[in-house]
């Protein structure tokens, strides 16, 4: 029987979720120790699932052994290179971020999953709705202590950085991508074009964000999302003609936006359009040479010590020595680990999401609308992180690790008796005879 995420039985859970979702916001304005509630009902739901047989063969010895090995991998690097000060860094955002991983199996039978996807939107929508005014006003809504940028920037060409409630143009794109996938599963679950409203909204809140690696990310998630949902249906020959008219539909989008001058004489929408052309512009766009200087560096910078790295964690900014931000997860991840260190932080997750996939795959039950969501979220997520370094922020490793362990363990979880014997029940159904809109 699941349990309203909204009880006094569940407030940690709802405390940990709403200090994801406003941070920052809450840091300025309420309290920062709220994050020691945070940590102390992760650190309790861990425990359990660490001293639970049944969780930690759920979770899979195999992947627990590879965390493990990263783990102590990580502090070991750092130890070696920064003593206690860089290890204390490791430690945070290297392992104990990773702690959903034992978290999410706990938890997740107690969550209404429709309840909290549902407040999610919500949430989405009074985010995307700051940032729209925002973009529209050229003025920051909710000041944020620390926050001292401009919403119109100047970096060889203007561009509009909106900050919502987060204080973070990436930040507020990264979870507006979240909310945006909330939106839709609800859609698809529900039929309910209150849910298609919210999920239009988001979407053009996370285009007013200026963030353009999460314009590339959030419609590759999207992609994941259509082509998962339509395998779901098992109809290959409706979903390859669909497939191909979306194709053709993605292609011509792609020419008009990036081989030609069109604007629309909408200054809000060729602003957008505007700063969506400078995502391959290399020469002319001050952000993205920059970038590119970050690349070469950071390319040289492994080159140095490529096996083994130049310590886990060497390129946070806290740290007293610390090396230039890569401006990749990729990078990151091999100036700081080496080969060694990043082949077994991927092959971690690799695991859990061929896991999952397979999973997937292997009954028709509602609850894959729960899949898609978390494999769009991981798939926007990792496609961000490979341009901009991400992970080892609290928002995106909490949230993308928190998917990993869904994928990798809800079914196992949850339906081994559906696994067996496959039942489609009531909504499933309707969801197989009724696809419209969006989600044909």
């Amino acid at each position: 029987m699941k349990v309203k995420l909204i009880t006094v039985k569940n407030l940690g859970l709802l405390i940990c979720l709403i200090y994801i979702l406003l941070r920052p916001f809450l840091n300025t304005y309420v309290t920062e120790y709220i994050k020691y509630i945070f940590i102390l009902v992760m650190v309790y739901f861990a425990e359990k699932g660490i001293t639970s047989k049944r969780i930690l063969k759920e979770i899979g010895y195999g992947v627990i052994v590879i965390c493990g090995l990263f783990s102590l991998y990580a502090l070991i690097s750092s130890l070696m290179v920064g003593g206690f000060e860089l290890a204390t860094y490791s430690l945070e955002r290297y392992v104990f971020y990773m702690i959903p991983l034992f978290v999410v199996p706990t938890v997740q039978k107690r969550v209404d999953w429709d309840s909290t996807l549902n407040f999610l939107t919500w949430y989405g929508v009074v985010d995307a709705l700051i940032s729209i005014t925002e973009f529209v006003i050229h003025r920051q809504l909710i000041p944020i202590e620390g926050v001292t940028h401009s919403v119109v920037q100047q970096f060889g060409d203007n561009s509009i950085r909106t900050f919502g409630l987060n204080g973070d143009y990436f930040l507020l794109a990264e979870l507006l991508c979240f909310c945006g996938f909330a939106a839709l599963y609800m859609y698809c679950n529900q039929k309910k074009k209150i849910h298609m409203l919210k999920f239009i909204i988001i979407s053009i809140g996370i285009f007013t964000t200026g963030s353009r690696g999460y314009y590339v990310a959030f419609a590759i998630g999207l992609g994941v999302f259509y082509i998962l949902y339509n395998l779901n249906l098992g109809k290959p020959k409706k979903f390859l003609f669909k497939m191909g008219i979306a194709f053709v539909i993605v292609i011509i989008a792609l020419l008009v936006v990036f081989m030609t001058d069109y604007k629309t004489g909408i200054n809000g929408i060729d602003t957008v359009l505007a700063r969506a052309r400078s995502i391959v512009d290399f020469s002319g766009n001050y952000a993205n040479a920059k970038r590119l200087q970050h690349w070469v560096y950071s390319i040289n910078k492994w080159k140095t010590h490529p096996l083994l790295g130049n310590g886990a964690s060497i390129t946070d900014i806290r740290y007293t020595h610390f090396e230039m931000v890569t401006e990749s997860g990729l990078f990151k991840r091999l100036v700081e680990l080496g080969i060694i260190g990043t082949v077994l932080q991927y092959l971690s997750m690799i695991v859990l999401i061929v896991r999952g996939y397979r999973l997937f795959r292997k009954t028709n039950v509602k609850d894959n609308l729960l899949y898609i969501f978390f494999f769009a979220v991981i798939a926007t997520l990792a496609t961000e992180d490979m341009v901009l370094q991400r992970y080892g922020e609290i928002e995106f490793t909490i949230v993308i690790w928190s998917a990993l362990a869904f994928v990798g363990t809800y079914k196992k979880s949850k339906f081994s008796k559906e696994a067996a014997f496959p039942q489609r029940n009531d909504r499933y159904l309707s969801i197989k005879q009724g696809e419209n809109g969006l989600c044909r």
